[in-house]
């Protein structure tokens, strides 16, 4: 009888010098990326970055001697979304920052005093900032900045700690379509397995041909929209308009038949995400289309006709819309936060099963610590964050 030899499986090494370095220099350019269209478009990247680092990395594996696993993409792409991850940290520090100067909205003032004297900003800077046209104090704004940094850094260690010991539940039951994961897994999957000589795709011949044509197309329609590369380059050059239809500043130009109603384009919010031209028709553009249309000519226009909302035709789209999603009425933004926690929580709800089945497994995981001392660390880190809230 001959002995079998069974191989034991290594994992791919993920944390490699490559993976690392590449990782570090997709951060910064999550904060260049940020810079350029954040006064353009009014958003900030988020996977945005992550997903064209890991795509371009494809792109080159395809067609150059280079290689790399799927562990160090999913590092690659994991550090540079982390980094993005982060701005709900700034955004609440940012906060915190001049929350002690404000005076306004009148309930602002009664949070300041949980706030600790140590985010404080001299008055002078934060006059400084509202009057604008000067540059920033970097020297004044330093001590600040180095603090958030430390707090931020610290808040997001604790919380994997926290978490840990749901960790595979959470990546298992949050695998939903998400645009930017799925691209991203397509052209890196692309790129690892070249598809079969007999694969016949319509029209292009193959699936790695249409990620081609979607990418090109996505990068031509960016650099041509106002605001962006052919412009900056050569000012009066014909591009892309900003807006197409009605405009943020401006009264709506169908408020004469629906008042409220919307109908309007930010190309320049819509196109640096074109190169998901290649993914289009997606249920989740579609989902979205849906929803514009039902907020902007059914929900808007009711709630304004009910007198729910506060309206003048000589209003603004931004005045309207800010204010039926922040402010008056239905506040969109509570409503699709909590439909939003309500699915994610639902998930969760459904498979309490497979939670409770899988939170009795005891094995240690290729590369991670054990169940038992994940529990150990949890409970540590609830403990210290539990302390730093106290302590404030």
């Amino acid at each position: 009888m001959s002995e079998t030899e069974v191989k034991k499986e290594v994992p791919e090494k993920a944390f490699t010098i490559r993976a690392i370095i590449i990782g570090i220099i997709g951060c910064f350019a999550l904060v260049a990326a940020d810079c350029i269209l954040g006064p353009i478009s009014g958003f900030v990247a988020t996977a945005e970055v992550s997903v064209m680092t890991v795509v371009i990395l494809a792109l080159l594996q395809m067609f150059l001697k280079f290689k790399m696993s799927y562990a160090e993409y999913a590092v690659i792409y994991a550090m540079i979304y982390g980094a993005a991850a982060s701005y709900g940290g700034w955004f609440t520090f940012i906060f915190f920052l001049g929350v002690h100067n404000a005076k306004s909205p009148p309930w602002l003032p009664r949070y300041a005093q949980f706030v600790p004297e140590f985010f404080k900003l001299p008055p002078e800077l934060f006059q400084m900032a509202l009057k604008g046209g000067t540059s920033a104090p970097f020297m004044d704004l330093m001590p600040a900045t180095i603090t958030g940094v430390i707090l931020t850094l610290l808040m997001g260690i604790i919380g994997i700690f926290g978490t840990a010991p749901f960790r595979r539940q959470i990546v298992e039951i949050e695998r939903l379509p998400y645009p930017a994961t799925t691209a991203a897994f397509t052209a890196v999957s692309l790129a690892m397995e070249p598809p079969p000589a007999e694969e016949r795709v319509p029209v292009l011949g193959s699936r790695r041909n249409w990620l081609l044509l979607g990418l090109l197309v996505g990068f031509i329609t960016v650099i041509f929209t106002s605001g962006y590369l052919i412009e900056t380059v050569f000012p009066g050059a014909m591009v892309i308009p900003h807006y197409i239809g009605d405009r943020p500043s401006a009264s709506g130009i169908l408020w004469g038949i629906i008042p409220g109603a919307a109908l309007g384009l930010d190309m320049a919010s819509m196109f640096p995400w074109g190169w998901f031209d290649y993914f289009a028709p997606m249920d989740a553009l579609i989902t979205i289309t849906i929803m514009v249309i039902v907020v902007n000519f059914i929900l808007t226009p009711l709630q304004i006709k009910m007198g729910i909302l506060e309206y003048d035709p000589s209003y603004t789209i931004d005045d309207v819309y800010f204010t039926a999603w922040f402010i008056q009425g239905y506040k969109y933004h509570v409503i699709g936060s909590a439909l939003l926690i309500g699915g994610v929580l639902g998930g969760y709800i459904a498979a309490w099963k497979y939670i409770a089945e899988s939170l009795k497994n005891k094995e240690k995981e290729p590369g991670f610590v054990s169940p038992q001392l994940q529990w150990i660390l949890s409970i540590i880190a609830v403990l210290i964050m539990t302390g730093i809230v106290v302590s404030f």
